[in-house]
């Protein structure tokens, strides 16, 4: 169950491009690009559709736009003859980049895997600069998340289960550096996994990552393309984005942009003092994603499409989005 915040009478909560290099994160063909499907998720027992939106434009920006998500309104489409508009007030709409609130930590609407790199080519300098852009991370995101921290030498080691308490993830941070090779395509398969197995509830589920250098001590993958192949088939089937850095000249910056192909991220950085710009990115993208509950009836069974609208007056609707729906979301 998608539990969304939202108060009584209303039903409401009051990365177009992160940095100007997300790619898309969703192989969908839309003839506008204002909204951009994240992940998205039906729950027979709900009779609920859930979409997660980030806005791509200033007409659906919830910050430049604030007013859109009262305006907000969908069509369902299960075929030419089927379509069923549903008005604001039958929606429960959360702007992720709202939870700010100590009082926000309840609600669950994003988890994450972050995989840092600790290998021995990382000296201590380097090593604390990138734990406090991570340190500085957790404490600008929205607080509606659950993070687990993995590090990775020789192997990947898992610091924390999936939390939203601060004071646990910086103490996981801070623990003794190890020092060692670089699994970092080992630490990548864990992280899928670690998120594949933490439960459902939460809309949105993302990767995290950054490494400085080839991959040196991998055991699970015999090559670079049997690992991608993998990242590729888990992060579709599983709607989970992967928001990647690849730091210093030892880096094989082709490879690890295909690796986030289009769904998600990737960041080539000259060094580890450019971290924030990872960070920056992921957080900007959360900041402005929608959470979008749409009731579905029986009798709308097999919807194929969501046409995302904004009311402009009395029996009046602008197209902002049409949004295809995948097959393990279609009701």
């Amino acid at each position: 169950m998608h539990r969304l915040p939202y108060s009584l009478p209303k039903y409401l909560l009051s990365v177009a491009c992160a940095l100007g290099a997300l790619s898309p994160l969703a192989a969908q063909q839309a003839t506008m690009v204002r909204m951009q499907r994240l992940a998205c998720h039906y729950s027979p027992a709900d009779g609920e559709l859930v979409l997660v939106m980030m806005s791509m434009s200033d007409q659906t920006h919830p910050q430049r736009s604030f007013q859109f998500r009262y305006e907000m309104e969908v069509v369902l489409e299960v075929d030419a003859e089927r379509r069923t508009h549903v008005e604001n007030k039958n929606l429960k709409v959360a702007v992720i980049g709202d939870m700010v609130r100590e009082i926000d930590r309840q609600y669950k609407l994003f988890r994450f895997s972050l995989a840092m790199d600790e290998s021995s080519s990382i000296d201590d300098q380097s090593l604390r600069e990138a734990r406090e852009a991570i340190s500085k991370f957790f404490t600008r995101l929205p607080v509606a998340y659950e993070a687990q921290i993995i590090r990775f030498t020789n192997v990947p080691e898992v610091l924390t289960g999936f939390t939203n308490d601060p004071e646990v993830l910086l103490a996981a941070l801070n623990r003794p550096r190890a020092g060692g090779g670089t699994a970092f395509y080992d630490a990548i398969d864990q992280a899928m996994t670690e998120l594949q197995q933490s439960g459902d509830g939460v809309p949105l589920q993302f990767i995290v990552a950054f490494t400085d250098g080839q991959d040196t001590t991998s055991g699970r993958f015999a090559d670079f393309e049997q690992f991608r192949s993998k990242v590729e088939m888990v992060t579709r089937r599983e709607q989970m984005p992967v928001f990647l850095a690849g730091i210093g000249a030892e880096v094989n910056h082709q490879l690890l942009e295909r690796l986030a192909g289009n769904i998600g991220l990737y960041l080539p950085l000259k060094s580890l003092g450019d971290l924030d710009r990872l960070f920056e990115a992921v957080t900007n993208a959360v900041q402005k994603t929608y959470v979008i509950g749409i009731p579905v009836s029986s009798s709308l069974r097999g919807v194929k499409t969501v046409f995302i609208k904004r009311r402009t007056g009395e029996g009046h609707y602008d197209t902002l989005q049409d949004v295809p729906l995948p097959p393990e979301c279609i009701p």
